[in-house]
């Protein structure tokens, strides 16, 4: 039988790209995090909020006196962090200390699609002095990320490792 008509060399290309899917998943997630040092905060007053419906799930979105961007709490991390309620002391007025990644904080953030509003991603929120979602908050629930992505890379390496022994066995 001609190795194109094999099933188990199928089933091995298969498991290749879905190891190396698994691994931009990975690399991804890693990259999209900013460094502790490259975090900075900024404190203002609150002028209005609300929660808005993405295209996954509903996310925190403010604005801060003085400052003209959008901040906005990352979907994931208002279900996981925050389980989806708002902060108890949000109001308008409020002390609003935010820390995000120093260059989006110096360049105002990236403008939304097809909207010239500025966005800024909060790594950090703390109103009225009372912390509210932390550094080490965000770390457990992008640690979920990590999770489904280590379980993918973990599944298409057992289906590699069966498909290659199976190639093998098949070819002699």
């Amino acid at each position: 039988m001609s190795q194109r008509n094999n099933p188990a060399l199928s089933g091995l290309l298969c498991s290749v790209g879905l190891i190396v899917i698994a691994v931009i998943v990975l690399l991804v997630n890693w990259g999209a995090r900013p460094e502790q040092s490259r975090v900075d905060s900024f404190k203002g007053r609150l002028v209005e909020w609300s929660t808005s419906n993405g295209t996954r799930a509903p996310f925190l979105r403010f604005s801060l006196e003085g400052y003209g961007a959008d901040f906005r709490l990352d979907p994931k991390h208002f279900d996981n962090v925050l389980d989806r309620a708002i902060p108890v002391d949000f109001r308008k007025g409020a002390s609003v200390e935010v820390l995000a990644d120093r260059t989006e904080l110096a360049a105002g953030g990236e403008p939304a699609l097809l909207s010239s509003t500025r966005i800024i991603w909060v790594r950090g929120l703390a109103v009225d002095g009372r912390v509210v979602v932390g550094p080490d908050d965000l770390k457990r629930s992008e640690s979920i990320d990590d999770v489904w992505g280590y379980i993918l890379l973990a599944g298409s390496l057992a289906s590699f490792a069966y498909y290659l022994v199976k190639w093998r066995a098949r070819g002699r």
